[in-house]
């Protein structure tokens, strides 16, 4: 898919929830995620194909709703009366949050134990008796991305690298494939998004 298509797909997604188009621009290259301003603030548009189930949608919804509600720092789903929560078009699937503003973080220490205190502040949330759909996350593909990020020379590159990397190979080795699903309030904690 083109660009120009992408950006087609986005516009119709976001006037199926009820917004035009001001200032719209793709984070990334995938074109799966786009940032609008205007009217209502900065945005963040999520776009998926039609051959991902709504299911997975509702659940990346429903995390985004716990987290809320436990007041932890997390997107915030824009809510509009006019508009469904999940918009679907021909050609994908959608649904909008407030864009976080932030900058890179840098790796120094002080970076890291924040981001660590944050992380364990997530798994100490009960998220296991919150009623969250289950996914079809598992081990196994977040150790495939780990592997596949940990092989580039710039994640190489990392300050402390050395002292991470190989400990946390191994405690992936030592997890197997565990097939079985998670709550989806981890699927999208992973190592690398500390690393952006």
């Amino acid at each position: 898919m083109s660009t120009d298509d992408r950006r087609t797909t986005a516009e119709r997604m976001l006037a199926a929830l009820g917004l035009d188009a001001d200032e719209l621009e793709p984070l990334g290259a995938r074109g799966s995620a786009w940032r609008r301003r205007g009217a209502g603030g900065l945005l963040l548009l999520r776009l998926y194909p039609e051959e991902r189930p709504r299911r997975r949608l509702e659940a990346e919804l429903a995390a985004l709703r716990f987290l809320e509600a436990e007041r932890f720092p997390a997107p915030r789903l824009h809510a509009s009366p006019q508009a469904p929560a999940i918009a679907e078009i021909e050609g994908g699937r959608g649904y909008l949050t407030h864009f976080l503003v932030g900058a890179p973080a840098s790796l120094d220490e002080e970076t890291v134990r924040r981001l660590g205190a944050l992380v364990g502040r997530l798994h100490a949330l009960p998220a296991a008796t919150a009623g969250l759909p289950r996914t079809d996350f598992s081990v196994r593909r977040v150790r495939e991305g780990f592997e596949a990020h940990a092989a580039a020379p710039a994640i190489r590159a990392l300050p402390g690298w050395d002292e991470v990397g190989a400990p946390a190979a191994a405690a992936f080795e030592r997890l197997g494939d565990m097939g079985r699903p998670f709550d989806p309030i981890f699927n999208s904690v992973q190592w690398r998004c500390g690393c952006r």
